[in-house]
């Protein structure tokens, strides 16, 4: 068995319209997730925040790389 030596990844720049959904995410979680206890983040894998969820719904985060056909937003790279 060969040992990984190193693990290696070219930068990669993201397309302006993806930065900033980035940006919107991440300011979003930010404010949203700012007071979740530690219980509340721990459950984030196996419990259902149904007021998290619309929120994001809100936003049309939710299916966003789903095709239209299947009412996603069918948005990709």
């Amino acid at each position: 068995m060969t040992a990984l030596k190193s693990l290696r990844f070219e930068p990669y720049e993201l397309p302006e319209h993806l930065e900033v959904l980035r940006t919107e995410v991440r300011t979003f979680l930010q404010n949203e997730c700012a007071d979740f206890s530690a219980v509340h983040r721990s459950n984030s894998w196996d419990a259902f925040d149904p007021e998290f969820s619309q929120k994001l719904g809100k936003r049309g985060w939710l299916g966003m790389t789903l095709p239209r056909a299947y009412g996603g937003h069918q948005r990709g790279p």
